[in-house]
């Protein structure tokens, strides 16, 4: 006899089942099949996403031209396109995720935001350079940009770094084969996901989820270190912290809850020790003193004297931290 509790653990067992044969057979799939699922699921913000053309005008532009080429509708078109896709404040986003171009933008053109550049004409020497080096202006979670080019558009860019020195240049040219990570998929291991001899191993039926599994291990390690952070400061600034969280916080670093309460993103195990150190000291303070007053700034400084130039260093590179 089952009771209604066996029947629903067996439901579930049965659903566990099912979900991981469909994710074993979704890794069996085509590429192609499986990106088209992987964009599936942002279908909402897909449907939205908006393209633009920006256009230098001049005298003898067919009328039609001129939604393009009108000076201030190009400044609108630019300052949306900076702004990201997604954000937990809606007023912040913008749906303008591709602006086209021949020549405009290619020179002086600051936006970290911009991921990729797709190249359809030939393009050299130093306007080249300049198109590259406008795509990988880091922020935003970004390292480096992306340059999807024309057939020979790396050829063209070896004749135009051929004027530096080879120090200068070093790892300039760098396929994409390079960038992925070392992540090795192994049938089984005791864990999800473990590091060894400087290596990700991941188990293989866990592959739909690895970024999951990346972040656990993440969180898992900041946890432990960023509570030992704390431990050696709660006496000097006078606080007494429950306990140390980590989670996704969006786009803060760290958070001081109800109940005395310490969260942390858990990005900020990426960041250097000395950083990450700061942002402990930044959310104890906030224990003491919550609101960002002069006296919130001197407690700071009481336990860390030299506070100042990793706050600064925070908000330059923050956004450069590597993301998954």
């Amino acid at each position: 006899m089952i009771c209604l509790e066996d029947r629903q653990s067996l439901s579930k067992t049965s659903a566990l089942f099912k979900m991981h044969g469909a994710r074993q057979a979704h890794c069996q799939r085509p590429p192609l099949v499986q990106a088209a699922v992987q964009a599936w699921r942002y279908r909402d913000t897909l449907q939205k996403i908006e393209f633009a053309a920006v256009i230098s005008g001049s005298n003898n532009d067919d009328a039609a031209w001129k939604q393009w080429t009108e000076a201030a509708a190009n400044e609108t078109r630019i300052k949306r396109f900076k702004k990201p896709l997604f954000h937990a404040k809606p007023e912040k986003t913008d749906p303008l995720a591709f602006l086209v171009v021949k020549s405009m933008l290619l020179n002086g053109f600051d936006a970290p935001i911009e991921g990729v550049m797709y190249l359809d004409r030939p393009i050299r020497e130093a306007e080249l350079l300049q198109a590259i080096a406008r795509v990988n202006r880091t922020g935003f979670g970004k390292r480096c940009g992306i340059v999807a080019g024309y057939c020979g558009a790396a050829e063209h860019l070896r004749e135009a770094l051929a004027a530096y020195a080879d120090e200068d240049i070093q790892r300039a040219l760098q396929s994409l084969k390079d960038e992925v990570p070392a992540l090795r998929l192994v049938e089984d291991q005791e864990v999800p996901l473990k590091l060894l001899n400087g290596r990700f191993l991941l188990r293989r039926n866990l592959v739909a989820s690895a970024r999951v599994c990346l972040v656990q291990w993440y969180s898992a390690r900041a946890k432990v270190s960023l509570w030992d952070h704390a431990r050696e400061y709660v006496a000097r600034m006078e606080v007494q912290p429950v306990g140390v969280k980590v989670q996704d916080l969006g786009y803060r670093w760290g958070s001081c809850g109800k109940g005395d309460g310490l969260y942390f993103h858990w990005k900020t195990i990426l960041l250097p020790p000395r950083i990450a150190e700061y942002v402990v000291v930044h959310e104890l303070a906030h224990l003491y003193h919550p609101h960002h007053t002069p006296a919130f700034w001197q407690w700071v400084e009481r336990a860390l004297p030299n506070f100042e130039r990793r706050k600064t260093w925070l908000a330059e590179h923050g956004m450069e931290v590597e993301g998954l």
